[in-house]
């Protein structure tokens, strides 16, 4: 029996429901004996046939058949509204299909995780609209349904960014811990992420003179400095802490603070200037600040060589210290020379010669070899061997 079919679609979105309803037209009944056309003609009991007497299979809805329900190939107008799940996706979705719901992205840190010897910003960011909200104690920031930051959790700004200084490091080793999520209304926040940045004094170094072997003995006035900067507000300084010829090297708590940067040997500073062979010790410290690595430095200072008259020099001529070794004036050393050809050589006995006579001595006439050497006491080197030939 052939009649107006009616199919009835349920389309859920949001938790409402909609009918469709789609009329098809009346459909002329079959005739008992089949159509002269050769259209399809069917028994009481048995499927079509064709004029040919060949079966035509109905199918039902789960082989797709003309009578389906739609799961597998249903009304192609149904077909356009409901989507891969049933639901209706012109209606619905989630955050991925850019819904009003899914996760924000997690912050970005500029920079990540580092060791600095100043003080520096760290910038933080996230999708449009989102706000950020960290925290620097180490524990985990939190904030509201509305996208709020809530509980100790910090609002980020990015006019002002996060600074890491002094103020939010652990005191005595530099660490601060910052961790960050992302947040907005209606959305899921971001999972947290965090970054650990630590501030440490930068290593003490030595200038004025650089250190060396062989420097020429004079009384040298090094200075000291690191390139940590002190902080003004607060206002927490930047010591150096100095050993000079001892072991172990020096803490923040042991050793001569001196302030940074400091010039030895010149106005209040406890150190005295360099004058004999010196090794020196230093450490830098800041509060809020990891200590500096331990920097040691070795001075070796040599005796000036003998200023002995040139050859052209009449003689007799009487070489004396006083005249001849102004340069080492105040060293404590002495002059060994010889006036036969043969090399002057210094004693570890203070005024004594291994070879040669001790200064001051006479060279009346030519043709005559001279040489002369400043013998050092504990602490300085020996200088160089002058020689002058005088006819």
């Amino acid at each position: 029996m052939r009649q107006a079919a009616l199919a009835a679609i349920l389309l859920a979105s949001s938790g409402a429901a909609c009918t469709v309803l789609i009329g098809l037209p009346d459909l002329p009944p079959l005739s008992d004996g089949g159509a002269e056309d050769g259209s399809p003609e069917s028994g009481p009991d048995g499927p079509l046939q064709d004029s040919a007497g060949d079966m035509v299979s109905t199918g039902d809805a789960s082989e797709g058949g003309a009578t389906g329900d739609g799961s597998q190939g249903g009304d192609t107008a149904t077909d356009a509204f409901v989507g891969s799940d049933g639901g209706d996706a012109s209606m619905t979705g989630d955050g991925d299909a850019g819904g009003m719901t899914g996760t924000v992205s997690t912050p970005l840190f500029n920079p990540t995780t580092k060791t600095a010897n100043n003080d520096f910003l760290v910038t933080l960011s996230s999708d449009p609209g989102a706000t950020i909200c960290f925290t620097l104690d180490g524990t985990m920031p939190t904030c509201s349904a509305a996208g709020s930051c809530t509980a100790t959790s910090v609002t980020y700004n990015a006019a002002t960014q996060v600074p890491i200084n002094g103020t939010v490091t652990n005191i005595s080793n530099g660490q601060a811990t910052l961790t960050a999520i992302a947040c907005a209304a209606g959305k899921t926040s971001s999972p947290a992420l965090t970054q650990a940045y630590v501030l440490q004094v930068a290593t003490p170094t030595m200038v004025q003179p650089s250190p060396g072997t062989n420097l020429p003995y004079q009384a040298y006035t090094p200075m000291i400095e690191s390139t940590t900067v002190s902080s003004t507000s607060p206002p927490d300084a930047v010591s150096i802490w100095v050993t000079v010829n001892a072991q172990p090297p020096p803490s923040c708590t042991t050793g001569t603070q001196v302030a940074n940067p400091t010039t030895f040997g010149m106005g209040a500073s406890p150190i005295g200037s360099l004058e004999v062979n010196t090794n020196y010790y230093a450490i830098g410290c800041k509060n809020g600040y990891a200590p500096s690595d331990i920097y040691g430095v070795s001075y070796t200072l040599q005796l000036n060589a003998p200023a002995l008259p040139p050859s052209s020099t009449a003689l007799p001529i009487t070489l004396t210290q006083s005249a001849y070794d102004t340069k080492n004036a105040g060293s404590g050393d002495w002059i060994c020379g010889t006036t036969d050809g043969t090399l002057a050589e210094c004693s570890a006995a203070s005024g004594q010669c291994t070879h040669g006579a001790a200064w001051p001595t006479t060279v009346s006439a030519g043709p005559v070899m001279v040489d002369a050497i400043a013998c050092a006491p504990a602490g300085l080197v020996d200088s160089a061997v002058s020689t002058v030939d005088y006819n």
